[in-house]
């Protein structure tokens, strides 16, 4: 099973158009958890994007 966080990593139009590779996560389990929790906190997982870039830029400094 697929978390929430991993379903929101594509664009609804690109699933399936990336390797496997591109499609792994490069963060750390806390992190995910993290992510995990935000997204239990909406109705819809897509509602969840902008926490989710602010926690991912809290991390990398940056989102491009």
């Amino acid at each position: 099973m697929t978390s929430s966080f991993e379903q929101l990593r594509q664009h609804r139009d690109q699933r399936g158009t990336l390797s496997e590779e591109q499609r792994r996560a490069v963060l750390d389990d806390e992190l995910r958890a993290k992510a995990d929790d935000i997204v239990a906190k909406y109705p819809n997982p897509r509602s969840a994007v902008l926490p989710l870039l602010f926690l991912v830029q809290s991390v990398e400094g940056y989102v491009t």
